[in-house]
């Protein structure tokens, strides 16, 4: 599962001055100098092999488990309201809920004729994984998209590119 490694750091620092097992553990990840900063995906196994390296008892492997699983899920939060914000401005902007496109993360899509699943965003463009690819597209919500619903195929019509409209505050 991916994430920032400094962001479970600096996460964890917040706790130094509380009161338990996390904020010990805080403590020690502030105070030690050698903290790792993985580069891949596996930052919890690297965290571990650290801890087991230095000596740590299964007591702090727990808290570190734990403390890794809050982490994760104030991050999985954070990126769902994200893209519930961007595809919310998405539908908006394009005027989708007046075709009845729901516009959703896993619903289904068309890109250039060729049909995809929806996973996330990246501001007011959609990520779509294409069926047979390994990597998703990044897509313009009108540029060539078509949307399944229940009447059937949808194509929006086009909207101009996101540069020429300016987006409203929150």
């Amino acid at each position: 599962m991916s994430s920032e490694p400094n962001d479970f750091r600096s996460w964890l620092l917040t706790h130094v001055n509380d009161v338990g097992p996390i904020s010990d553990l805080a403590r020690d990840v502030r105070d030690d100098d050698e903290w790792p900063e993985p580069d891949g995906d596996e930052f919890l196994q690297l965290y571990v092999e650290h801890l087991e390296d230095c000596g740590a008892n299964d007591d702090a492997l727990e808290v570190l488990d734990y403390a890794w699983g809050l982490f994760q899920d104030r991050w999985h939060r954070q990126k769902r309201r994200r893209q519930a914000r961007d595809l919310e401005d998405i539908r908006t902007y394009c005027g989708l809920d007046d075709l009845g496109v729901r516009l959703y993360l896993d619903d289904r899509a068309r890109y250039c004729g060729r049909e995809g699943t929806i996973i996330d965003t990246v501001g007011r463009y959609l990520l779509v994984l294409l069926d047979g690819d390994r990597h998703p597209t990044r897509c313009h919500p009108t540029a060539n998209m078509e949307y399944e619903t229940n009447a059937g195929w949808v194509k929006p019509p086009q909207r101009p590119p996101f540069a020429a409209h300016t987006r409203t505050a929150r």
